[in-house]
């Protein structure tokens, strides 16, 4: 799926390849992408 841990862009790439595959993995491509990008902006 599209799972990161913080700071780990890869989530969102990942996102997008598993989406084509299964459809539930948008969820998880979104997922990724929102726990790349807040964590650079709470964590500061």
């Amino acid at each position: 799926g599209g799972w990161a841990g913080p700071g780990d862009g890869r989530g969102l790439a990942n996102g997008q390849r598993s989406r084509r595959r299964s459809q539930g993995a948008g969820a998880e491509g979104l997922t990724g992408a929102a726990v790349f990008q807040v964590p650079k902006i709470i964590h500061t």
